[in-house]
């Protein structure tokens, strides 16, 4: 697997994370999961870590994968969620599409310890 999914209940917060190797299918199975979580916990927060992803995406598969991270916003309208993308965004696109489709509480950050502050209430 080329991703991980952890929830620490003790800190309200999924953690997913990307490697270099997560593909297109990997992204679309993490929706799947996070769906099937914050259906029956519409609170719990969530940090995506996508630093060590390589850009290995299609224009086109951002784009899809934009507006079906905006399809499934209902899922996300209670909790926060953070994409940590260290210096550069490795698909900016995916983001962009997702904002531009009704997805609109997702905040980018290029390091762990201000994303975790802001899920935390400690950043406004």
């Amino acid at each position: 697997m080329s991703y991980s999914l952890k929830i620490n209940e003790t800190a309200n917060l999924i953690n997913v994370t990307y490697d270099e190797t997560t593909s297109f299918d990997d992204r679309k199975s993490v929706l799947q999961e996070l769906v099937e979580i914050l259906s029956k916990n519409t609170s719990i927060n969530v940090v995506v870590d996508v630093r060590k992803s390589k850009h290995t995406l299609t224009m086109d598969q951002e784009i899809e994968y934009g507006d079906l991270l905006a399809s499934q916003s209902k899922y996300f309208s209670n909790n926060k969620t953070a994409i940590v993308t260290g210096k550069a965004n490795p698909h900016p696109l995916i983001q962009t599409e997702a904002y531009i489709s009704g997805f609109e509480k997702m905040v980018e950050f290029q390091d762990m310890p201000t994303a975790l502050a802001w899920l935390a209430g400690d950043l406004k």
